[in-house]
């Protein structure tokens, strides 16, 4: 059984979907171990139109265990109904894994522990960050409490898996097995030197780009945007900002027109994953990542592996996929102004970054990560 946070979308005709984190694909590798595999998530349901930009995630041998979002609070009434259910839920798996930061997973660690059940964690952000970037003043303090608990959860277990090398290692350390593997898919990189692919420029404007759901505040959306109105303000250079993710955008277009960017700034909305992304990526000139929170972020591999010169904000997994000249302290508009201006500007510096993007990221390929998953999966079943 495996446990998340994600919430999937159903359609009409009864299919189950994503917006690409979890494509049928992901529950190939597990299929690889597991003859079966249940998905504890969420759901909703969307319009046969909605679904043709989405991905796939039913398929063969994949059953889906549906329960409604917890809410994120102290004194949790509506956990009662999984509560209830998770000990005969997993009495009928043979293992369950947990990814966290997820309320569902915590509760299914605990329960599986107590039940002598087999279970391990794939751990891929640092709940802390996610939570304290909200305003209020109650989430800081929540942030604390869902820290130290997810600390505590992992800490006991046999296998864990973490989608860095080091910094959530730190972060939420096990007296069990440790295994390194990012989340991220990456089935090939583009097959051009850095030259080639820094000599496309885009005529005119140089085109910026960005992935990040426009839910979470904590991607850093506003940053990217007030950068992009400081270099048109202050250096005189306009450039197009293309920002694509899922959710309700309406609070980036808001700080779009307040900043009279409607000619700058263009929120392309959710892309289907895949070939998609890819030829997106492909149209940019420079790629940035201005996360508060992240654990190893899949995009940032991604646009790496198209060879794009990249940048990030100093949290999470992020330095150790960028070099330092393309790292930026957390919330410093004035220094990402600078970065992005060189980023489209310098082509000696445009070429080293996208030479370092190609070397990094084929670390990433599938073929060589899924190594280090099946150790971990196996593991787990071995237990």
């Amino acid at each position: 059984m495996f446990v998340c946070d994600h919430r999937f979308k159903q359609g009409p005709d009864g299919g189950i979907y994503t917006p690409g984190y979890y494509p049928y694909s992901v529950w190939e590798r597990y299929l690889a171990v597991w003859d079966e595999v249940t998905i504890l998530a969420s759901v909703e349901h969307v319009s046969a139109a909605e679904v043709q930009r989405l991905n796939l995630s039913s398929g063969p041998r994949v059953q889906f265990a549906f329960y409604p979002r917890i809410s994120a609070n102290f004194l949790r009434a509506d956990d009662r109904r999984l509560r209830a259910d998770l000990p005969g839920l997993l009495s009928e798996h043979h293992s369950c894994i947990a990814r966290l930061p997820a309320t569902f997973a915590s509760l299914a660690i605990r329960q599986a522990q107590s039940m002598g059940t087999r279970v391990g964690a794939e751990v891929v952000s640092h709940v802390f960050d996610g939570i304290s970037a909200e305003e209020k003043i109650i989430s800081k303090v929540y942030a604390f409490y869902e820290y130290f608990r997810m600390r505590r959860d992992i800490r006991p277990l046999k296998n864990v898996l973490y989608v860095t090398d080091g910094f959530l290692q730190d972060k939420y350390p096990t007296i069990g097995n440790r295994y390194s593997a990012s989340n991220v898919n990456l089935k090939e990189v583009v097959g051009e030197d850095a030259s080639t692919i820094c000599s496309r420029m885009n005529p005119g404007r140089p085109v910026i780009g960005m992935i990040g759901g426009f839910q979470k505040k904590y991607k850093g959306h506003h940053f990217l945007v007030a950068a992009v109105e400081k270099l048109k303000r202050e250096q005189g250079l306009s450039v197009q900002l293309q920002l694509v993710g899922e959710g309700d955008s309406s609070r980036t277009a808001a700080l779009v027109r307040e900043l009279s960017l409607e000619s700058e700034v263009e929120i392309v909305g959710g892309l289907s994953g895949g070939d998609a992304v890819n030829r997106w990526l492909d149209t940019l000139d420079l790629y940035v990542q201005p996360s508060l929170q992240e654990g190893l972020p899949r995009a940032l591999i991604e646009a790496m592996g198209r060879g794009l010169p990249s940048l990030g904000f100093i949290t999470g997994g992020i330095p150790e996929l960028l070099t330092p000249d393309a790292l930026i302290k957390v919330g410093d508009v004035d220094a990402l102004a600078r970065a992005m201006h060189r980023g489209v500007t310098d082509r000696s510096w445009r070429e080293k970054a996208a030479a370092h993007s190609l070397s990094r990221s084929s670390r990433y390929l599938a073929r060589n990560i899924q190594i280090e998953r099946e150790r971990f999966y196996r593991g787990i079943y071995t237990s």
